[in-house]
């Protein structure tokens, strides 16, 4: 699903947000929202980087 608040994610870091979300790392909320200015809770930041590892096929 795309994000639709992409106009609101800074200039800066919107090639990383491109990125991340096109490998499935960084997702949007159920209405495709990623927030960019809201805080990110901890289970959104564990999501993140479960994702990430799974990305990098860590095992424990």
């Amino acid at each position: 699903m795309p994000l639709s608040d992409t106009q609101t994610i800074s200039a800066w870091s919107a090639p990383a947000v491109k990125t991340l979300s096109g490998l499935g790392i960084m997702k949007g909320d159920e209405k495709g929202r990623l927030a960019p200015t809201a805080s990110a809770t901890r289970a959104e930041a564990a999501a993140v980087l479960s994702r990430t590892l799974d990305k990098l096929k860590w095992q424990q």
